[in-house]
């Protein structure tokens, strides 16, 4: 019993027989060599991905194997103990004396042969050899117990030489049985080529429908957005809070100031009281005439100081907390609308994915709904010019938070609308791979397309999406080996030429990575990100056209901003990309 436990587990489950050569893939199961390479084989041919047989973990390139020493010395010490599993099978009828394997059966002979003994069998064509069987009735009519050579298409039989010349097959279409089962298995072949591509139709229905199934409620996303505005607003108010102090601080010492102005105004005001005083009790005309029209003039002059000091005493007073705090007032103001509507449009746009995922009634339903809100949404545009809801208040959001942190990324900052890119093929390179609807691009080592004018020289393409106003972005993942760029681009970028590739020329602006070190690069000057410490593999293009923008953000654990360029736009943005043997780009918010 222990023996048989223990062999179950030294046996591949694609041949079920014992590991020849075993390896073991990341999922961690084990395979032999052939026969996972035979599998991934068909695979790549049909699906252009690779699964484990077992448990099918994916992955869009072919896997590296490596071989399992510790189990392959397993199969090795229970090789002795083989002999029984093998002789299970079809055995040669002539060796009596021991169990041998048969290799070929006999169909005249009724008789399955070893190695031996087929060296020495009759080799004449009566003696019809097949693979190993036991079921020899089924090899022969069971009328005129002959081999069944032949096959009646009218009547849908396999028959002997004897029932090709009776008179119940008489007058039918008859065949060689080889050749009815050549073109029987080419009608298989043609009915497998329809059924394979519905099979993985409805594979990947049942992965939408998994997703779907796995993802979150629209109640629980509604309940993470308003969680996020809460904490919004918390952060806010404790800006507030801070701001108002400092705001009364400068203020209070404005008065201060004021009054210190004050004290020392009163005290030359009562000296010169005390002055003109004794001026009116003197005797003397003359002193009275000179110094008394001294006072006057100095008098004129305070008086002209004294009005300029009122009034910016009072623009100091009434300008500096309530401008301040009208500031932050309107600030909070923009940033709670704009996520209130974000979190508003989402809940819709929720609601009619969920619609459309419902068989049948999807396209009319979903159809209606959005026809229904589009009146809403064009209304709530109109309150407020699109532009302006879109690029002042993110403008307003993104300077007025600078104090906060310099890249931290705020909740509302996600709710951007994601934007679609289409790759433009007249633009690829001939040595760039686009598969998966054009949303993978990989390097190939052989020229896929002819060259023309349009295409660039190695490695490059861009899309046919392009960006002339608004604020846009899109996901990327990215291998995490080899050499790629990714960024945007102008439609006149050159097409060959030592500048052609992104981030080379005046027109172009790109994030890059060669080996794991980071950079970003324009106009061919570069600025070495490696201090910023990237991890992982997902990365967000940000594009605001009118505050001339463009930011690439890490997506992993958390949104992070890794870099900004700054500029102004002059043409159409493209979304572009190069890659170079070994490495991949993958749009991800397809």
């Amino acid at each position: 019993m222990a023996s048989a436990v223990l062999q179950e587990e030294l046996s591949c489950s694609i041949c079920r027989e014992l590991y020849t050569e075993p390896v073991t893939l990341r999922c961690g199961h084990s395979f032999c060599l052939t026969c996972i390479n035979k599998s991934w084989d068909s695979q790549g041919l049909r699906e252009e991905e690779y699964s484990c047989p077992e448990c099918r973990d994916t992955s869009l390139m072919r896997p590296a194997v490596k071989r399992n020493m510790r189990l392959c010395n397993i199969v090795k010490c229970f090789h002795p103990n083989r002999t029984k599993k093998q002789f299970t099978g079809i055995i040669c009828t002539y060796c009596i004396s021991s169990l041998v394997p048969a290799v070929k059966s006999c169909l005249l002979c009724e008789a399955s042969l070893c190695d031996t003994h087929l060296e020495v069998h009759n080799k004449s064509e009566e003696h019809v050899l097949s693979k190993p069987t036991t079921s020899f009735e089924n090899k022969k009519c069971s009328l005129h117990k002959k081999l069944l050579e032949y096959y009646c298409s009218e009547d849908g039989a396999c028959i002997c030489m004897s029932c090709c010349i009776s008179k119940e097959h008489q007058g039918h279409q008859v065949e060689p049985i080889n050749d009815a089962c050549k073109k029987r298995v080419q009608k298989l072949h043609n009915l497998l080529s329809k059924l394979v591509p519905e099979q993985e139709m409805t594979d990947t229905k049942i992965k939408e429908l998994k997703q779907h199934k796995d993802h979150k409620s629209v109640a629980e996303q509604a309940t993470g957005i308003f969680r996020d505005i809460r904490e919004q607003q918390t952060a806010l108010e404790n800006i507030i809070l801070n701001a108002i102090p400092k705001q009364e601080e400068k203020v209070t010492l404005a008065f201060s100031d004021q009054m210190r102005k004050l004290e020392l105004r009163k005290d030359e005001l009562s000296r010169k009281i005390g002055h003109i005083e004794e001026l009116c009790n003197t005797d003397d005309p003359i002193k009275v005439l000179k110094e008394s029209q001294r006072d006057e003039l100095n008098s004129a002059e305070e008086r002209r100081d004294d009005s300029l000091a009122d009034d910016m005493d009072h623009i100091l007073i009434s300008q500096s907390l309530l401008t301040a705090l009208i500031d932050i007032v309107m600030d909070v103001k923009g940033k709670t609308e704009f996520c209130v509507q974000k979190a508003s449009d989402l809940l819709l746009d929720a609601k009619v994915a969920a619609l459309a995922n419902t068989k049948h009634t999807s396209g009319s339903t979903s159809k209606k709904l959005k026809e229904q809100s589009t009146p809403a949404k064009e209304q709530h545009q109109n309150a407020g010019s699109p532009k302006s809801v879109e690029s002042k208040t993110v403008l307003r959001v993104r300077t007025n938070t600078h104090n906060i942190h310099s890249d931290t990324v705020l909740p509302w900052q996600h709710f951007q609308q994601v934007s679609a890119i289409a790759l433009d093929e007249g633009t690829a390179a001939t040595n760039v791979k686009l598969k998966y609807k054009n949303s993978f691009i990989t390097w190939s080592e052989i020229q896929l397309r002819e060259e023309t004018p349009e295409r660039f020289e190695s490695g490059q393409v861009l899309s046919s999406t392009s960006f002339s106003s608004g604020l846009h972005h899109w996901d990327v993942e990215t291998s995490e080996s080899g050499y790629w760029r990714v960024g945007v681009a102008y439609a006149c970028i050159e097409r060959k030429g030592h500048t052609f590739c992104i981030g080379e020329n005046k027109e172009s602006w790109c994030l890059s990575m060669l080996c794991g070190n980071y950079s970003a690069l324009h106009e061919g000057k570069e600025k070495d990100l490696s201090r910023l410490d990237i991890k992982g593999n997902i990365f967000r293009i940000t594009v605001d056209y009118e505050a001339g923008l463009l930011s690439f953000s890490q997506l992993k654990d958390k949104m992070r901003t890794i870099h900004t360029f700054s500029a102004r736009f002059t043409e159409p943005l493209h979304a572009a990309f190069w890659v170079s043997s070994g490495a991949w780009v993958r749009i991800s918010s397809l």
